[in-house]
């Protein structure tokens, strides 16, 4: 098996596909402009994938979460940080995911799962700013290699991820504008 990322071309936003074998996690799927669902139902369909095991929304702002509940029945689990953004967005996401037997899991800390043969890794670094507060950064790991995607995450939470192993070996890291100096 390969172990493959993708960081699709969704415009002002993120959305960032890592696949392992017939394993697939997808983290975020927001754009400031519509289309974000469309760019990442299109790149799952052309390589035959129907089912996201973990969906991890890194922060409940648009351009984060702006397609998401539009691909949220293809997912098995949903991984959210309610603390993070918008509170009635981050609400209407889990009833979605609810509402289409996708599981929930918060996270306010860190939290880590399993996606067939891949592990994830949700962490939510301590921000005493309430823009930033709960915003989450990601670890995907498989046998043949490791990503970190930073999201919206502050300069003082990176600060606390760069004395974290797991994040500073990664292989691969995904930063968005905030996660830059990393």
């Amino acid at each position: 098996a390969v172990f493959e990322l993708a960081v699709l071309d969704v415009g002002h936003g993120q959305c960032v596909v890592a696949t392992y074998g017939g394993d697939t996690v997808v983290v975020d799927c927001g754009s400031t402009r519509a289309g974000s669902s469309a760019v990442l139902r299109s790149h799952l369909k052309s390589r035959n994938i129907f089912e996201i095991g973990v969906f991890v929304l890194t922060a409940n702002v648009p351009h984060h979460t702006n397609g998401a509940a539009a691909v949220m029945e293809k997912a098995e689990r949903l991984v959210i940080s309610p603390a993070n953004g918008d509170a009635a967005l981050a609400a209407g996401l889990i009833d979605a995911a609810e509402a289409c037997g996708t599981a929930v899991t918060a996270v306010s800390d860190a939290v880590t799962l399993r996606a067939g043969a891949m592990t994830v890794t949700v962490v939510a670094p301590p921000d005493s700013r309430k823009a930033h507060r709960g915003a989450c950064a990601v670890l995907i790991e498989c046998g043949k290699g490791s990503a970190a995607v930073l999201g919206d995450v502050s300069d003082r939470a990176l600060l606390r991820l760069a004395g974290d192993a797991r994040f500073t070996g990664a292989d691969t890291v995904v930063c968005a504008r905030h996660s830059a100096i990393f």
